[in-house]
């Protein structure tokens, strides 16, 4: 006899056993409906918790933790951008010193000509060049240096002294006169002394005359100038020391400026009493209207016109940063197009598939070429 078959009914159609199906078909995972362990699986990709961030990662060599670009940057370029400052990559492409977001230690003034600007002072930096004291603001200490003589307390007295030989304390020429003639002046009266001594006739308690006979000076019109001008080869006229600075320094003080002075010792240019033609001399740099950035420009190759880093980060990494945005960049590194900040059209272009409206049916349908609305026989 023979025996009975029986037909047995296949289960039903369900969502869980379609995605187990497909899941067979296509070796992929799609559990939780989401396509992260799909797209892994045909990419290679690691995409875990729907971000791309380690896929780029994969594709670029690139670390993008935490959705900002600064690793990236560093390692496309080899610098420091930890912080998503840009301070240490311009260290390490200019080798200087940019800490505290302050310019005097990296434009270094101080590495690039040797001076010491600490507290953007100045003073310190003409102390380097040309080997003078102008500490507290004062020429004073500087002449000495030029000279050799003591111009404490603004005095020219102490000078003449060393130059002279004679003591002037307390702005008299008594004693000078004494050292000079080895006479006694005391009491302001040199009559009799000269007289005895010389043999001079001081009549009319004039003096000049005497004087003149003893030193080989002439003091006509008492004035004493052209008498320290015979001794020191100074030129006093007009009781000014200007033109006495001027011959014993070679330099040229013209209203009472130490500017031109600086010319001759430095070969600068302080016109208008400017220091950036100055700098721009020593480093070869251009300061035009106080800014800096022509000389970053200058030195690191880069475009940092209006303050802003984003055409900087263009020149280093090739990139387009426009509108501070990395969505180009990501584009120009990965060849994906994630216009709209979406990633849906990255993702057609890694596995060909369609996923308009965010929806991953579709595309399943292109792999698997199943119809969960056909009737199964």
């Amino acid at each position: 006899m023979r025996e009975r078959e029986y037909w047995v009914r296949p289960p039903p159609v369900t969502a869980a056993n379609l995605m187990a199906d497909i899941d067979r078909i296509t070796g992929l995972n799609s559990t939780d409906s989401t396509s992260d362990s799909s797209i892994g699986s045909i990419t290679g990709l690691d995409t875990t918790d729907n971000t791309i961030y380690n896929s780029i990662d994969s594709i670029t060599g690139l670390d993008t933790t935490d959705s900002t670009s600064d690793s990236s940057i560093g390692s496309i370029t080899g610098l420091d951008t930890t912080g998503s400052t840009i301070y240490n990559s311009i260290d390490s492409i200019t080798g200087l010193d940019t800490t505290d977001n302050t310019i005097y230690n990296s434009l270094t003034l101080d590495s690039i000509t040797g001076l010491d600007t600490t507290d953007n002072t100045i003073y310190n930096s003409i102390d380097s060049i040309t080997g003078l004291d102008t500490t507290d603001s004062t020429s004073d200490n500087s002449i000495d240096g030029i000279n050799g003589q003591d111009t404490t307390d603004n005095t020219i007295y102490n000078s003449i002294d060393i130059i002279t030989g004679l003591d002037t304390t307390d702005n008299t020429i008594y004693n000078s006169i004494d050292s000079i003639t080895g006479l006694d002046t005391t009491d302001s009266t040199i009559y009799n002394s000269i007289d005895i001594i010389t043999g001079l006739d001081t009549t009319d308690n004039t003096i000049y005359n005497s004087i003149d006979s003893i030193t080989g000076l002439d003091t006509t019109d008492s004035t004493i100038y052209n008498s320290i001008d015979s001794i020191t080869g100074l030129d006093t006229t007009d009781s000014t020391s200007d033109n006495s600075i001027d011959s014993i320094t070679g330099q040229d003080t013209t209203d009472n400026t130490i500017y031109n002075s600086i010319d001759i010792i430095t070969e600068l240019d302080t016109t208008d009493n400017t220091i950036y033609n100055s700098i721009d001399s020593i480093t070869g740099l251009d300061t035009t209207d106080n800014t800096i950035y022509n000389i970053i420009d200058s030195i690191t190759g880069l475009d940092t016109t209006e303050s802003t880093s984003d055409n900087s980060i263009d020149s280093i990494t090739g990139l387009d940063t426009t509108d501070n945005t990395s969505d180009n960049s990501i584009d120009s590194i990965t060849g994906l197009d994630t216009t709209d900040n979406t990633s849906d059209n990255s993702i057609d272009i890694f596995i060909g598939l369609d996923t308009t409206d965010n929806t991953i049916y579709n595309s399943i349908d292109s792999i698997a070429d199943i119809n969960p609305n056909k009737k199964i026989e």
